[in-house]
């Protein structure tokens, strides 16, 4: 693993996240938003390793964006 600390925030985050989308697949059977916190948690990683070995600026700054646009849901769910 690399020491970028985004980087290990972000796995760490995701970790978090399987934990919530099984938590609540199993204990209040809400299958259709675990698939979905699951997978907007999960692109946030992606996004981020995909920005930070970006070849410009420029695509770092779009990765960035779209981890903006992934984390809307995901707060909302967690402010509930």
């Amino acid at each position: 693993m690399t020491d970028n600390p985004i980087v290990v925030k972000a796995f760490a985050f995701a970790l978090r996240i399987v934990k919530l989308s099984r938590y609540l697949a199993d204990e209040h059977k809400e299958f259709t938003l675990s698939r979905e916190v699951l997978s907007a948690g999960t692109n946030i990683g992606k996004f981020i390793v995909t920005a930070v070995g970006g070849e410009s600026r420029e695509s770092f700054v779009t990765n960035m964006g779209r981890i903006l646009a992934e984390i809307d849901p995901v707060c909302r769910i967690y402010q509930r």
